[in-house]
């Protein structure tokens, strides 16, 4: 896939600041590609590149249900990897190497996961999810 040249930054900078700190905030107007700049990032995760752990697991939280069924058809699409789904009456297998899941959803189940299960969590749409959760 071809990415367009902020997207290619977004990701080269995403990786330039994991291998620094633990974690990184990545900005994109809408419309920009987000969710196949993190596609990419899913799948780096997965296989080892960019300096993540080759078999890395990955969870993607949305905030919407809507956003849930749109960003697991992305992954599959861009990354070529069937994303576990934790929602509702869908259970991710521990085995699953991307889940994604609804907030909601993560922090009824979050006990599931054991500590430091995923390599990755990307967190669509982060600047709604302040508060979104108070437990």
């Amino acid at each position: 896939m071809e990415l367009r040249p902020y997207q290619n930054e977004a990701l080269d900078g995403t990786h330039r600041a994991l291998q620094s700190a633990d974690s990184a905030l990545g900005i994109m107007a809408t419309g920009g590609g987000k969710t196949t700049v993190f596609s990419i990032l899913t799948d780096h995760c997965t296989k080892g590149i960019g300096g993540f752990p080759r078999g890395g697991r990955v969870l993607i939280l949305v905030n919407r249900r809507h956003l849930l069924r749109q960003t697991a058809i992305e992954v599959q699409a861009v990354a070529g990897i069937i994303p576990a789904i934790e929602q509702a009456e869908h259970h991710a297998p521990l085995n699953a190497s991307v889940v994604v899941a609804s907030v909601d959803s993560i922090c009824n189940r979050l006990t599931k996961y054991p500590p430091n299960h995923f390599a990755l969590m990307v967190i669509d749409e982060a600047h709604l999810m302040v508060g979104q959760r108070a437990q």
